[in-house]
């Protein structure tokens, strides 16, 4: 990555977008967890986004990286995050957010086990059945966990991130359906449906068949 986030907390810009490079944090969340003792995580959000959407020029800015971790961990992650004396905040739907500058580098990280409405089941799950990449001290939740994960909120911002990889048109529609509807429930399912009908995986008229 040629440019990295500037120390001032501006932006600086690649052929004219908005760019941050997330080595830094990578490595820092890495370490981190390295020392807390955790082995069970998997990198969600925007970043695993342009893992799986090959066209880099849908790869859309992102400020910061986002860890799934399971809640089971988050206290030891916040303990080892006190000892090193970074600075963090809670975030209210489960998890720590760190966003620390070490005199050279700013790092901006975001530990998510996802406790808010019970949702860190799937979380955890989608930890397990994540796939590895940078050898194993890195693994990326697969296409279609991510997708589930971004049907949660029900947000504009999440719900144009699952339109698009829904329209890749590479992840198993059937899992991801399954995996929506036991962990989010059938009407969240059924929403899943209609946006599978938009991207053209379903058929436009009638119910959604096996």
């Amino acid at each position: 990555m040629e440019n990295k986030q500037s120390y001032d907390g501006k932006i600086e810009t690649k052929n004219g977008w908005p760019f941050f490079d997330p080595n830094p944090s990578i490595n820092f969340a890495l370490e981190l967890l390295s020392k807390a003792g955790l082995s069970q995580y998997a990198l969600i959000g925007k970043l695993a986004m342009w893992i799986h959407i090959d066209d880099e020029s849908q790869h859309e800015f992102t400020k910061d990286v986002d860890f799934a971790v399971l809640l089971k961990d988050a206290s030891h992650i916040e303990e080892e995050a006190s000892r090193q004396g970074v600075n963090y905040k809670h975030l209210y739907i489960g998890g720590i957010a760190i966003r620390d500058f070490d005199g050279e580098t700013q790092i901006n990280v975001d530990f998510i086990d996802r406790r808010l409405d019970r949702i860190d089941p799937l979380y955890a799950k989608a930890i397990e059945e994540a796939v590895e990449i940078r050898g194993k001290s890195l693994s990326v939740v697969s296409l279609e966990y991510l997708i589930a994960m971004k049907a949660v909120s029900g947000e504009e911002k999440d719900d144009k991130d699952l339109k698009l990889l829904l329209s890749l048109n590479k992840a198993n529609y059937q899992k991801v359906r399954d995996i929506v509807e036991n962990y989010l429930g059938p009407v969240t399912a059924r929403r899943l449906d209609v946006f599978a009908r938009e991207a053209g995986i379903l058929p436009r008229r009638g119910p959604y068949i096996d």
